[in-house]
């Protein structure tokens, strides 16, 4: 069994970062992402109306669905909405959020980084991307974990 924060395929854990961090990552994601949040509210209330008209054409739930859509995005308030998103390279990044902090876990990425420390308990397992990057070759304790793509990372960054 895959220990949490690690991907299943590769073995590599997942990096976190506070969004605040890598502003420009964060409104990609914002822009291009998946609202993960609202896509589940959407399907909550799809399936309520599914149990509740049982019993009637395919012409008129369709028309239903869309309508309970649109009132779910109209209405709908974003407060620590949570986003997945897979750039034209294929970096896959998870917006989300921890004490009312916006964080971004890089789930699969181009690069792969070496961090001191992990972000347990919040994030158990995952290579916290905010501590200093540390040189493989120094001694001490170092994980390495997926990190923010270079195209993401602004000069004052690095």
């Amino acid at each position: 069994m895959t220990p949490p924060n690690v991907n299943h395929k590769t073995g590599v854990r997942y990096g976190v970062a506070l969004a605040q961090n890598h502003l420009l990552l964060m409104e990609e994601i914002l822009d291009q992402g998946v609202n993960e949040s609202l896509e589940m509210a959407i399907n909550e209330a799809l399936t309520t109306t599914d149990k509740l008209y049982e019993y009637v054409s395919e012409a008129f739930l369709i028309a239903l669905y869309d309508d309970v859509k649109e009132n779910i995005i109209q209405q709908w308030e974003e407060e620590e909405d949570e986003y997945s998103y897979t750039d034209e390279n294929g970096n896959e990044f998870h917006l989300f959020w921890l004490s009312g902090a916006p964080h971004i876990q890089c789930m699969k990425t181009n690069r792969i980084v070496w961090v001191r420390s992990l972000c347990s308990p919040c994030v158990p397992n995952a290579g916290d991307l905010d501590n200093p990057f540390a040189d493989k070759y120094l001694s001490g304790l170092r994980y390495n974990c997926y990190g923010v793509p270079e195209q993401y990372i602004e000069e004052d960054e690095s």
